[in-house]
């Protein structure tokens, strides 16, 4: 979870929009505190986590990197629009991945009514974008996809694909930077992948 995700379970997401758009200050208060929270949480996590291959890992992720790693999340940005993202919580996002040298950013399919916004942040590093089950079709994500990578950000693609699938990412994206996660069920689904 990151910031906006906890003032959400505190405030409901209705709410909390409701809040930014009338009182926005105590909510702009609560986000910078979650900001902080979220920062020393990290920190204090990876005092205790040892190196991997000289190293941080995120194993959610299967992301390796040379320094400490902060994995933002705001699932909750799926209510926010981008003005409301932009004015209020793209400076929180900005300080908690100024606090790292190495962030990536967890994204559903949901969150890309922001992603140009995200973009201008320079200290999101990375952009890990779900492709979830029951969500939108891969043709309609490559778009966004492209987006993250004329920015010049590394992008992780986590999801199940078919064939079909994988043929378009291949066709449409610079494999420089990219990483394909790819998830399968057993032995028997990944085969038909391979090519």
């Amino acid at each position: 979870n990151g910031p906006l995700d906890y003032v959400v379970s505190m405030r409901g997401h209705e709410q909390t929009v409701v809040d930014l758009m009338l009182d926005p200050d105590p909510t702009v208060r609560l986000l910078e505190r979650m900001g902080t929270f979220f920062i020393d949480m990290t920190k204090e996590a990876w005092k205790r986590i040892p190196k991997f291959h000289g190293g941080y890992y995120d194993a959610q992720y299967n992301i390796w990197a040379p320094d400490k790693i902060i994995p933002m999340q705001d699932d909750a940005v799926a209510v926010l629009s981008p003005e409301l993202y932009r004015k209020y919580l793209g400076p929180v996002d900005a300080r908690v991945t100024a606090s790292f040298n190495c962030s990536f950013i967890h994204l559903h399919a949901t969150s890309m009514i922001v992603l140009d916004q995200m973009l201008e942040i320079p200290t999101i590093k990375c952009y890990e974008i779900n492709n979830d089950v029951g969500g939108p079709p891969v043709d309609t994500m490559v778009p966004y996809f492209q987006m993250v990578q004329k920015a010049k950000k590394p992008l992780v693609i986590r999801g199940s694909f078919t064939p079909d699938d994988l043929r378009l990412l291949m066709d449409s994206l610079s494999p420089a930077g990219l990483y394909l996660y790819i998830m399968v069920a057993d032995e028997k689904e990944m085969e038909p992948l391979r090519p």
